[in-house]
């Protein structure tokens, strides 16, 4: 599992609804978690990104975001500071583009094509305000709390390389006019 997906898995400690597609027991991390084929089952969100990932359930309706809610979520993050969003929210986005992606009638696939384009945008103001508090070295807990966990892991390596480009910038620094 690549460092990025064990930041994501650890973060959601919120309980959600899942939906087995198969019938499937297993220890995961020490939690044992046994699904029926076709049941709802509550598991802590990082359990249901492993079993998603494996293809052992998808998330239940409820807990996806539509396109109305994401639109929402896009327009607040038009203003100057990075807002608070739900920690799955780009979780929740991936798996209703990959629910109606399996659907083949015209409203799912322009359903699916407003919510990429929604996601896609909301990545991209995002990443701006990311990438200008991560070069700042904005640590403010103000700041901080209102990245989800895939933001701050990305904040954390932004921050490490900018900081050792700037200290590499320093050290190679040579005065001109030595005396």
């Amino acid at each position: 599992m690549e460092e990025l997906d064990r930041v994501v898995f650890g973060s959601g400690e919120q309980i959600i609804s899942v939906q087995a597609l198969e019938s499937y027991e297993a220890m995961i991390d020490g939690i044992s978690v046994k699904l029926v084929q076709g049941k709802e089952s509550k598991v802590p969100a990082w359990i249901a990104q492993v079993l998603i990932l494996n293809k052992k359930a998808e998330i239940l309706r409820e807990n996806i975001i539509s396109v109305p809610e994401l639109n929402r979520v896009v327009r607040q993050e038009g203003s100057f500071a990075l807002q608070k969003i739900d920690d799955l929210l780009f979780v929740k986005a991936r798996q209703e583009m990959t629910r109606l992606s399996r659907k083949t009638d015209q409203i799912a696939y322009r359903s699916r094509l407003s919510i990429r384009g929604l996601y896609e945008e909301l990545i991209r103001k995002r990443l701006g305000k990311i990438l200008k508090i991560a070069e700042k070295g904005d640590t403010a807990a103000s700041t901080i709390k209102n990245l989800v966990p895939e933001e701050e892991w990305l904040y954390n390596q932004i921050g490490m390389i900018v900081s050792n480009w700037k200290e590499s910038l320093g050290k190679q620094a040579t005065p001109i006019y030595q005396e």
